[in-house]
């Protein structure tokens, strides 16, 4: 796979093909670049501190309920737990090094960034060989920008591919990777030959026809203004033609600008299309990749938290039973609201790259549903079992651990409340699945 066989460090072999005369990114990278977090370590840290509460909890109740014949577990419980998790942690933690690179934090994404590069240093090795055996008039300054835009543009990512850090497990190194390689593709729509940028025009009339962006039937008459006027006998191929009271309006002005005034124009109009068509996607993604990062950051901080009040509960040496009947509800809960998830995500939309958005919602499930089972054992109890305020505050001052005993009617809450976390991940799916779709409607069709 081509994947697996673009390691970093081997994009100087464009070098040795001669397909990228601008400087070599792997050995001379821009001066105006800094080197990304290389701290690989960290970043394995960050990809595994999800799933830390989650051991740490396990471990802790473990050793406080075990039967050992002297009472020292109870007091030692959460220390050890802490120290056995952050040795494990640390441990864990080697091997998921990789995941700092940009080949496997996310193979999809990183497959389409290569292919694509690859396609577009084909094309600018052309493009060079035509400039430099160009015996008529030389390339106007428009087009040389425009090529050194697109080679400086390629060495760059070339370059940000071979470092490693946490924006690839953030997944935001990949979409300031496709930005980058968005840009070098409208360049070289002033620098291709017209059969190419009527190709690409094409392309992106059928992109923007069903698309869902604000102002697609104005990009629309642009496009197919512009594509007139590069190639009138290409009009054709457009599924609509322009309007011709705004392309022939003003026929004098027309007249007196030449054939290639008029076709830098549509080289200009052209490529401004496309940038938005792309800037439009671009922001998608970055949607997908914002929500995904907040929804984990959430499930950390929340697994803390709740690793932290178990901690004290312990502490205060509440009681085994106790902590095993807590347990018991937030199995419960996690397992229900798991399988309900689980049969939400076969109906969303999978013919779209979410960057790990869905997966993050199955992992935010169990520890969210979990937790909501364990609280509505507490507030239901308080509601039906004291129904005046005094009461309630001497069961929840005095009596509290006594609330968690395993009954069918407490294993009945916990798992009808396990369902309630999926209403709000339900919400966030609603609007990844709305950004799935804006996405899915730029596409040709």
């Amino acid at each position: 796979m081509i994947i697996d066989s673009f390691q970093p460090g081997s994009q100087e072999t464009y070098q040795q093909d001669g397909a990228g005369s601008h400087g070599t990114a792997s050995n001379n990278h821009p001066a105006s670049f800094t080197l990304t977090n290389d701290n690989t370590y960290f970043t394995a840290l960050v990809a595994s501190s999800a799933a830390v509460p989650i051991v740490a909890a396990m471990i802790t109740v473990a050793v406080y309920v075990a039967p050992f014949p002297a009472n020292w577990h109870l007091w030692i419980a959460v220390p050890l737990g802490a120290i056995i998790t952050l040795i494990t942690w640390l441990l864990f933690a080697i091997p998921c090094r990789r995941f700092a690179s940009a080949i496997y934090a996310n193979r999809c994404s990183y497959g389409s960034l290569i292919n694509q590069l690859r396609d577009l240093r084909a094309r600018l090795h052309v493009l060079d060989d035509r400039q430099q055996g160009k015996s008529g008039a030389p390339p106007s300054d428009t087009c040389k920008i425009a090529l050194e835009e697109a080679h400086t543009w390629c060495d760059d990512i070339e370059w940000e591919l071979t470092c490693k850090g946490l924006c690839w497990l953030l997944a935001t190194g990949y979409i300031n990777m496709w930005k980058l390689l968005h840009h070098a593709e409208e360049a070289l729509i002033e620098v291709e030959p017209i059969e190419a940028v009527i190709n690409t025009a094409v392309h992106d009339e059928l992109c923007l026809q069903n698309s869902n962006i604000s102002n697609s039937e104005v990009l629309l008459d642009k496009l197919r203004m512009a594509v007139k006027k590069m190639s009138p006998s290409a009009a054709v191929y457009l599924t609509k033609q322009s309007r011709e009271q705004e392309a022939s309006s003003n026929p004098q002005s027309q007249g007196n600008q030449s054939r290639s005034d008029t076709e830098a124009e549509a080289r200009t109009t052209l490529r401004e299309v496309r940038r938005t068509l792309n800037e439009y996607r671009d922001n998608l993604w970055e949607g997908l990749i914002h929500t995904r990062n907040r929804l984990m950051m959430i499930v950390v901080i929340t697994g803390f938290l709740a690793y932290i009040l178990l901690s004290l509960y312990i502490v205060l040496n509440v009681g085994p039973k106790y902590v095993v009947a807590g347990t018991t509800f937030f199995l419960v809960g996690a397992i229900v609201g798991l399988f309900n998830r689980l049969h939400l995500e076969t109906q969303s939309n999978t013919a779209v790259n979410d960057y790990g958005l869905s997966m993050a919602r199955v992992i935010a499930t169990p520890l969210l549903s979990g937790l909501a089972a364990v609280g509505s054992v507490l507030v239901i109890t308080l509601l039906t079992g004291a129904m005046e305020t005094s009461a309630a505050q001497k069961i929840l001052l005095e009596d509290l651990p006594s609330i968690y005993s395993i009954s069918p009617w407490h294993i009945i809450l916990a798992a009808i409340f396990g369902l309630a976390p999926n209403l709000l991940i339900g919400m966030l799916q609603q609007k990844a699945e709305s950004y799935k779709s804006d996405i899915q409607s730029s596409k040709a069709t």
